[in-house]
């Protein structure tokens, strides 16, 4: 199902695509997808990045790598990557200057209760993106505060999607969706690393992650948003 205009979900069809591909649109930064480059070794010790930048995300503890789930049902059976409270992943970036952000991310949460941060970026004031903030069971994210969107989190697999520019602010859509205001995104922050997850208090099931550093335009996002809904039955 897709959400569209205030809630309403129309049906589409499962398994087709739009023909659309991440690497269209200018800035994408990163771009790791459960179906492509991954290596397993005792779990997946590295998810290589499509967006053709070379920013592989690596793990070598292998307590601590995530399972390949190769057709995870919730998501329209395919690959995803299911992290326990351990597990995550490193990726370097090179520092990232000065940049706004847009970063979605496809995932089937097991429960929503507790802090869980999906991106934890190394930056100036340091920048994360959680599907449930601290202190709040809600979706935000963090740069020198958490900015939270006002609505719970819930347990569904869904898109969940940040677009933060500055002198316009932030905003996080769920299923194409915003939910809750803008919010605070005062100055642009520079990134030199990332780990995803980093605070997991119970297992995540994620599937796909897109990094753009720019904001998208409405239309852009809208591109992303129903390629991430015909793949993954959203």
């Amino acid at each position: 199902m897709t959400r569209i205009g205030l809630g309403v979900r129309l049906p589409h069809r499962h398994g087709r695509g739009t023909g659309f591909q991440p690497t269209k649109l200018a800035g994408l930064l990163g771009w790791w997808r459960a179906d492509l480059g991954t290596t397993v070794a005792t779990g997946v010790s590295a998810w290589a990045d499509q967006s053709g930048n070379g920013f592989a995300a690596t793990q070598a503890v292998g307590a601590n790598q995530p399972t390949l789930v190769a057709a995870h049902v919730a998501l329209n059976s395919q690959a995803a990557l299911s992290f326990d409270t351990t597990d995550s992943f490193a990726v370097d970036l090179d520092s990232v200057t000065d940049k706004d952000y847009s970063v979605f991310f496809v995932l089937d949460p097991t429960a929503a209760t507790g802090r869980y941060d999906l991106f934890d970026a190394l930056s100036d004031d340091r920048l994360v993106f959680a599907h449930r903030i601290s202190g709040a069971d809600d979706p935000g994210y963090y740069n020198g505060s958490w900015r939270d969107s006002l609505v719970a989190a819930t347990d569904d697999p869904q898109s969940l999607c940040y677009i933060l520019e500055q002198g316009v602010g932030g905003k996080v859509y769920v299923d194409g969706v915003q939910i809750g205001g803008t919010l605070d995104y005062a100055s642009k922050l520079t990134i030199s690393g990332i780990t995803m997850p980093s605070v997991r208090p119970e297992t995540m099931v994620i599937a796909e992650v897109i990094v753009y550093s720019r904001a998208l335009t409405t239309a852009e996002r809208g591109e992303v948003d129903a390629y991430l809904a015909a793949r993954y039955g959203l």
